[in-house]
């Protein structure tokens, strides 16, 4: 495989494996009136079961504060988490799912194992295993690589 043939694997495959993602958070949070974006917050608010500081929950979610912030307004103005502060200090608050927003996050929750399971079924444990691992080399050197042309610009 030539490196125009890896290149266009690479991103032709990551692109319909993210529309497929997407199109399947559609599905599963459309009966919740929920978006796409908050699949990762409700996701880590429900496995970590407690409260959850709006800090904790941007880096779990590999997101920036200001996006995190804004899904849980939208996720706090639908009823689905309560955030309370300590001292009036938003960024302390305790996120926590609301009764409602644990059945969500439960439904959320059984969609992505399905969804998992499916994405590569006909692969064995050891192939899945190995194909995590280089996607994981693969975004660490990327990262590497852009850190390093950045610093040469």
């Amino acid at each position: 495989m030539t490196i125009d043939d890896r290149y266009m694997m690479l991103t032709t495959r990551i692109a319909g494996i993210t529309h497929s993602i997407q199109q399947i958070k559609n599905i599963a949070l459309k009966p919740y009136g929920l978006k796409g974006r908050t699949v990762n917050c409700l996701f880590h608010l429900y496995r970590c079961g407690g409260g959850i500081t709006l800090l904790e929950l941007a880096k779990l979610c590999g997101e920036d504060k200001a996006a995190i912030s804004r899904c849980v307004t939208d996720l706090r103005k639908m009823g689905y988490v309560t955030a309370i502060s300590e001292n009036g200090k938003n960024y302390r608050a305790q996120i926590r799912l609301t009764e409602e927003g644990g059945r969500a996050a439960a439904h959320l929750d059984r969609c992505i194992r399905e969804a998992v399971k499916a994405g590569g079924a006909a692969l064995e444990e050891e192939e899945r295993e190995s194909f995590y691992q280089c996607l994981q080399c693969i975004d660490r050197d990327l990262a590497a690589y852009l850190e390093k042309i950045r610093a040469e610009k």
